[in-house]
């Protein structure tokens, strides 16, 4: 085992910052970069016993390509769900504070909104009060309910998806 753990090593001394550069290129970020490698290389000594180290170097640049784009894949999702509810309608339609019609109509889709919100299953409504409403973090949730990031992702988009369709009808 001692050979694999020296191996390990080597490779952390001469791939990483290459590999690096590449998560760089892809993420635009070095602080995230970083990251990215040291996980790869964190979950190849945790599998240092399962894993064929014949083809190691391809294993690692595939890695950090593949947790390079489900990092951007990640980001976009949480950009495009990100915003307060309270926000997101007022994004919808805002209120005109000299116009009481533009008052009434503002309270109006705020009902609706949370009409929608009282609608949703229950596991999806949970997730997403303590997204939108409480700001907790999607890592927080999961961890919180027992589900996986990407579960509190869907939520949150098929929550979205509803709010998206009631607003649109008004």
């Amino acid at each position: 085992m001692e050979n694999v753990d020296i191996l390990i090593v080597s490779l952390y001394e001469s791939l990483f910052n290459l590999l690096r550069n590449c998560a760089e290129k892809i993420v635009k970020d070095t602080k995230v970069a970083e990251d990215i490698v040291s996980t790869v290389f964190l979950k190849l000594w945790e599998r240092r016993k399962q894993i064929d180290f014949k083809s190691i170097e391809g294993y690692l640049w595939c890695s950090v390509r593949n947790n390079s784009l489900k990092y951007l894949e990640l980001a976009h999702v949480k950009r495009k769900f990100s915003g307060d509810i309270y926000d997101i309608l007022e994004m919808y339609h805002p209120p005109d504070p000299d116009n009481p019609l533009s008052i009434l109509e503002y309270e109006e889709t705020k009902r609706s909104i949370e009409n929608v919100i009282a609608g949703l299953p229950p596991k999806c409504r949970e997730v997403f009060r303590l997204v939108k409403l409480e700001e907790y973090s999607h890592l927080e949730v999961a961890k919180k309910m027992g589900i996986s990031v990407k579960t509190v992702y869907r939520h949150i988009a098929n929550a979205m998806d509803k709010l998206n369709k009631e607003l649109k009808n008004r």
